[in-house]
């Protein structure tokens, strides 16, 4: 009889090292995931947070440890990955309506400049609904408030249909009705065997809706 051979972690974090400027941001950090968790990323400012997200994201080359998805290397599973940064590059002059914004998930790598298609335009509708804007899918970016634009960047990152979702921050600022729908889209997607990292500041938020806690403090001091 075969030995049965377990699954991989979603996220293999090893020794992972990161100096920014000179300074030493991570210190071996080391942490797995399970398929299919809610985690909350807590740590105080400075304490490497964002810089985690931006090395699990590929942002950050050059560092020292080992990062796998699924037990594959970052570099063979990129499109396994949404990431919502903390600040979200957009042009606010710029005329851009939401599902637009939505509709740049669907565009990944050297598909950069390929039609959109019928399926894409589901998926966004689909996303679009999931965070609770597909009634705002026509109005422009720069007139929605800071929730629902934070809903509009969600439904970006749930147009990927990613296995991983990585949140830096999401619920910083946003309105209640916002905070709600975030929250409750993000239960669902685990639910639905999605892994997912949030960065939060709010140790009740994580402890309410969050399965474990990822605490950094340029190390794992707590998991």
């Amino acid at each position: 009889m075969s030995a049965v051979t377990a699954s991989p972690p979603a996220i293999s974090v090893v020794d992972l090292t990161v100096s920014l400027h000179g300074k030493l941001v991570l210190d071996r950090v080391t942490f797995e995931v399970e398929p299919g968790r809610l985690v909350g990323v807590l740590g105080h400012n400075g304490a490497g947070k964002s810089t985690l997200f931006n090395s699990l994201a590929g942002l950050l080359p050059g560092n020292a440890g080992d990062v796998r998805f699924f037990g594959r290397p970052l570099r063979e599973a990129r499109g396994w990955l949404a990431y919502v940064p903390q600040h979200t590059r957009i042009n606010w002059s710029l005329p851009v309506q939401v599902q637009d914004v939505v509709l740049q998930g669907r565009v990944r790598g050297l598909r950069l400049f390929r039609r959109i298609t019928a399926v894409d335009r589901l998926a966004a509708e689909e996303a679009l609904r999931q965070a609770g804007m597909w009634e705002r899918r026509l109005d422009l970016i720069q007139d929605l408030s800071t929730g629902q634009r934070q809903r509009v960047f969600l439904a970006k990152a749930l147009a990927q249909q990613a296995d991983i979702l990585l949140f830096d921050e999401s619920l910083s600022g946003v309105d209640v009705p916002s905070h709600i729908q975030i929250m409750t889209a993000l239960q669902l997607l685990r639910d639905q065997g999605k892994t997912i990292l949030m960065v939060s500041h709010d140790l009740d938020d994580v402890a309410d809706h969050c399965d474990e806690c990822l605490w950094i403090n340029r190390q794992v001091i707590k998991c």
